[in-house]
């Protein structure tokens, strides 16, 4: 019965947020120096970085959003990144709000955590969990290397 409860508990906030029209197609990461916004076409996704050359890993999440308004909504974004003991990285949880328009069925929304300099993270594997509207809704992995 414990199972069938636990697998109820994780599927039902996901059917709640899909009922919505909302979904999650894609957790894509990338480097960068600075918090500038690096434009699509010159980022370079992976799942892999050098601790040597790595200051910030930078998150891209696409969201797929059908419309059942007229109107514009918000929907909440909070990202949070996790190391490889599942320990919170200080200062990296992100919240905000992205605005839907209501004539566009994807949102592309990006944030970062990281450092000024390289050679400051830890190697290992870190998770990134995204969290709409109040429901966590799906995890990606990087890891970095030596």
């Amino acid at each position: 019965m414990k199972k069938i409860f636990l697998v109820l508990f994780i599927i039902y906030p996901a059917l709640l947020l899909s009922q919505e029209g909302i979904y999650i197609k894609s957790i894509k990461f990338y480097p960068s120096r600075t918090i500038d916004n690096i434009d699509e076409n010159s980022r370079e996704y992976s799942e892999i970085f050098k601790r040597s050359s790595t200051c910030l890993v930078n998150y891209e999440v696409v969201v797929d959003v059908e419309q059942r308004t007229d109107k514009d909504k918000f929907i909440n974004i909070k990202a949070t990144f996790y190391n490889t003991n599942s320990k919170l990285l200080e200062g990296c949880a992100i919240n905000y709000d992205v605005a839907i328009d209501k004539y566009k069925n994807l949102i592309n929304s990006t944030g970062y955590c990281g450092f000024e300099e390289p050679g400051y993270w830890e190697t290992g594997s870190y998770r990134v969990d995204i969290i709409l509207n109040g429901i966590s809704l799906k995890s990606a992995t990087f890891e970095i290397k030596e």
